[in-house]
């Protein structure tokens, strides 16, 4: 996890409609394996499997 030690910091998450994601990975010929509908996964599993799939990104002004 990532926190601010800014003040006035914030924190952003946002997500991306599955169907959305794997049109752009095909699109990209990235063959992405699909998970059961049934599968379930607690926040911790989440968490440690998919940590080298998030991306930090960061905008500024100048």
């Amino acid at each position: 996890m990532v926190t601010s030690t800014v003040p006035d910091g914030q924190n952003m998450n946002f997500a991306v409609k599955s169907a959305l994601l794997m049109s752009f990975l095909q699109a990209c010929r990235i063959d992405a394996p699909h998970a059961r509908a049934e599968t379930s996964y607690t926040t911790t599993e989440i968490s440690r499997t998919f940590q080298s799939s998030l991306w930090l990104v960061e905008a500024s002004r100048q």
